[in-house]
């Protein structure tokens, strides 16, 4: 895609996902720095992050962050998918 023209305080901002692209996290992201972006929206599942209560491994997203500061983008983290622990038995939401 060509990229697309934005005056300098236009923020432009893509769903990227790039976590689930594995190894392709960089090629995800330059593809939508390509496109004009310069925000990703990045889900974090806070099951695989913290599977236990205090067992937290922030690596993965940890790679997206490096990636996108690498290519010049801001992330907006998207917090969803709480821990079976984590969540009341009538299925709301976690306090």
């Amino acid at each position: 895609p060509r990229e697309l023209a934005c005056r300098a305080d236009t923020r432009v901002g893509i769903v990227a996902n790039a976590l689930e692209a594995g190894r392709a996290i960089g090629e995800v992201q330059d593809t939508a720095r390509r496109a004009g972006a310069r925000w990703l929206r990045e889900e974090v599942r806070w099951s695989q992050v913290e599977p236990r209560p205090g067992a937290r491994d922030w690596r993965a997203f940890d790679r997206v962050l490096a990636n996108a500061t690498r290519r010049g983008l801001r992330v907006l983290p998207l917090l969803h998918d709480a821990p079976a622990w984590a969540t009341p038995a009538d299925g709301g939401l976690p306090t």
